[in-house]
């Protein structure tokens, strides 16, 4: 197989990212900047799109240049520096819908201060039919100044990306477009990846791989042929990305009772390399042994054989091996570095681990992450559950000496919710959990519902979501410190500046 990165790579990555986006702060030593004709600045909503605006800044000569936007109420925002130039164009983004703002464009000296500062007036338009129509709840505040989700609204074909700041408003959309939808509109969006350069990377299944800036413009869009790209992509930091595929197949099942020659759609883990466009498999579930045993209640598919094993996550853990989330086998299972071994099987028949308590175990999961110290969290969606079907996050502590697996952490909304599909789980950087119930088996016009939950168990945010009347769905829901380096400051100090906003 194909060599990858080593697992300190990707965690530099995520590191390199967040360099990449440091926003420059003025020097506490700086003076206010001055109003001056040396620093001129247009500003232009885009017309395909409400929240997003260009500005145009002329100087007189070649310098850095930052932009800060808001008004008394939404804030203030400052985007990185820029390198020196004479003319500078700048997306602005995260912007509320319907909202007047000031936008400031500061000229930076030799000694990092501001010495020039000029202003324009910017006016927001309205969200998109479909996303005017959301109704939303929130109560506390997310620890991520944003929160990027997918949405999708029943009864309609189009599907966006949306992202919430902490006051739960949205700041910013993306509409899919229809080439990116294989057999008809309205194809389910898989997983979401923030790249080290800020764009972000998504799939859709069975069409293929698209990669946008922050502001929307398309960088590629990759065409999937022969591989039923499904759920789940993960970039390497090398040009290359992980994603989960499919395959049809036949297995002998004649040693739990059933036909010799089932034929039956398996999973695969498969290498695409998005510059030169080359692809390779590097796994598959017809290489499992022994042959995973599918509860019946599972059984079907609709695409001329029978669904399998459905993977639905595929992560690398901090050993640097692969962990894959089987929702039809009510199983995770742990892959070698090297893609060559199966380390060990958790849940559903022929587990390694055992469970102390059957309270413990897990149904049609999503999202499973390994932990340091040897846990898995996962979204348990709970379909099927002896004890009653409701959906929870579980984090599960592995005895390798015992192979036995107990939950150490879990967190259940009140009342209970059943997602019985979608979601995900996320752990954040300061130890709370984002927990998406991506979907309401109880009803239609039950909203969506994202939860921030501390380690014992409190509520940080709870969001809901929904349009009245229709289904809506969300498969993930992720924390995203910032769209394109942007981040919430107290404004510069300006002098003479015509018509200055209160901060």
């Amino acid at each position: 197989m194909p060599a990858l990165p080593p697992v300190h790579a990707l965690a530099a990555l995520v590191g390199v990212g967040l360099l990449l986006f440091s926003s420059a702060e003025a020097s506490q030593s700086c003076g206010p900047a001055p109003a001056t004709d040396a620093v001129r600045l247009v500003t232009e909503r885009r017309a395909d799109h409400a929240l997003i605006a260009d500005a145009t800044v002329e100087l007189d000569a070649p310098a850095p240049v930052y932009l800060e936007y808001g008004n008394a109420e939404v804030g203030w925002l400052r985007t990185p520096r820029t390198e020196a130039a004479m003319t500078h164009r700048l997306p602005i983004l995260r912007l509320r819908a319907s909202t007047a703002y000031q936008v400031r464009a500061f000229a930076v000296d030799a000694a990092g201060c501001p010495d020039g500062v000029a202003a324009a007036e910017l006016q927001t338009g309205e969200l998109p039919g479909p996303l005017q129509r959301l109704e939303i709840q929130a109560t506390g505040r997310p620890s991520s100044p944003l929160t990027l989700m997918d949405f999708a609204v029943g009864g309609s074909a189009e599907r966006f990306f949306i992202a919430l700041d902490a006051l739960s408003r949205p700041v910013w959309y993306y509409r899919l477009p229809l080439a990116m939808s294989r057999g008809g509109a309205g194809s389910p969006i898989g997983a979401a990846a923030r790249l080290a350069n800020g764009n972000l990377l998504y799939q859709t299944r069975n069409f293929g791989i698209e990669e946008i800036t922050p502001d929307g413009v398309v960088v590629r869009r990759v065409e999937v042929d022969d591989s039923y790209i499904h759920h789940d992509v993960l970039p390497l930091g090398d040009g290359r990305v992980l994603f989960l595929g499919a395959e049809d197949g036949v297995i002998d099942e004649t040693s739990s009772g059933g036909p010799p020659d089932r034929p039956v759609r398996g999973d695969t883990v498969n290498v695409l390399d998005l510059d030169l466009l080359e692809e390779e498999q590097v796994w598959s579930t017809f290489e499992l042994d022994p042959i995973p045993r599918v509860p019946g209640r599972y059984r079907g598919g609709d695409f001329g054989s029978e669904e399998w094993t459905h993977a639905n996550s595929l992560a690398r853990g901090p050993r640097g091996t692969w962990l894959l989330s089987f929702r039809s086998l009510d199983q995770v299972i742990s892959l070698a570095a090297d893609f060559e071994t199966v380390e060990w099987r958790l849940g559903g028949a022929d587990s390694s681990f055992s469970f102390p308590d059957p309270a413990d175990r897990f149904y049609g999961q999503h999202t499973a992450f390994e932990l340091p110290g040897g846990r898995v969290l996962l979204f348990d969606n709970g379909n099927f559950r002896p004890e009653g079907e409701y959906s929870r996050a579980l984090e599960l502590e592995l005895d390798f000496a015992t192979m036995t697996a107990r939950k150490v952490w879990e967190y259940r909304h009140h009342p209970d919710i059943y997602a019985d599909r979608l979601s995900n789980v996320g752990r954040l950087p300061n130890g709370n959990t984002l927990v998406n119930f991506g979907f309401r088996a109880d009803g239609p016009d039950e909203p969506l519902v994202l939860v921030e939950a501390g380690p014992d168990g409190t509520v940080a945010w709870e969001l809901g979501l929904h349009v009245p009347g229709v289904r809506s769905a969300r498969y993930r829901a992720y924390s995203w410190p910032t769209l394109a380096g942007e981040s919430l400051v107290e404004p510069t100090d300006v002098a003479n500046l015509p018509d200055a906003r209160a901060r």
